[in-house]
């Protein structure tokens, strides 16, 4: 999985993307609670009360179910930044720029 991450984020194209996808998919039937929409929703509950170490915590814990979300890493970025964690904030910034960009055109970019 970590090599194919790597792959995409170096260059992040729909291939890449797809071949993370099917990797995902099949982690996700060893582990069906990985991806679920509530860790999601914990996550953005965290960012919307301002607990920005929890809420890192929270999205390095759903990796990496929500590796290529890019609402996750958008959340993460601003977690990161809110800390003074510049570096942090950036490289979560371009994951999720990564992301959007793999993302074939008219698909939900959030």
């Amino acid at each position: 999985m970590q090599h194919l991450l790597e792959r995409f984020f170096d260059d992040p194209n729909a291939k890449h993307l797809s071949l993370v996808q099917r990797a995902l998919q099949e982690q996700s039937q060893d582990d069906p609670s990985a991806h679920h929409p509530a860790h999601l929703q914990q996550l953005e509950l965290l960012v919307e009360n301002e607990r920005w170490d929890d809420a890192l915590t929270a999205a390095d814990e759903m990796m990496p179910a929500y590796a290529i979300s890019p609402r996750v890493h958008d959340l993460a970025a601003r977690s990161a930044s809110a800390i003074g964690d510049e570096d942090e904030a950036e490289l979560e910034s371009f994951m999720s720029a990564a992301c959007r960009r793999a993302l074939p055109p008219g698909a939900v970019r959030g």
